[in-house]
């Protein structure tokens, strides 16, 4: 509800070697339990979904805008576990608010 009013970061994300590239920061493949890509063209859902070892910082996702993603899966399926990632309230709200 907070950012509701602010546009979005746009930031570049990349997948090498060594793990995930968000904008400045890399998660190492270590660092990250599973991944999930969410795909519904209905509902114009695209986007990354990491699984974070962390407890205190459990997801991040990434929309993956004009990235393939059966391509983008097949690369992540080398380094890391395809595991389904249930939205949470806030996830679901969100995306009804347009955040």
């Amino acid at each position: 509800m907070i950012r509701a009013g602010k546009k979005p970061e746009v930031v570049d994300f990349e997948i090498g070697p060594l793990g995930v590239g968000v904008g400045e920061r890399l998660y190492g493949f270590r660092e990250i339990r599973s991944f999930w890509i969410e795909y519904d063209p209905a509902l114009d859902i695209k986007e990354l979904s990491l699984q974070l070892k962390k407890w205190y910082h459990a997801y991040i996702k990434i929309p993956i805008y004009e990235q393939n993603p059966v391509q983008l899966r097949l690369i992540l399926l080398s380094f890391l576990p395809e595991v389904e990632h249930k939205d949470t309230l806030a996830d679901m709200v969100s995306r009804r608010l347009g955040i």
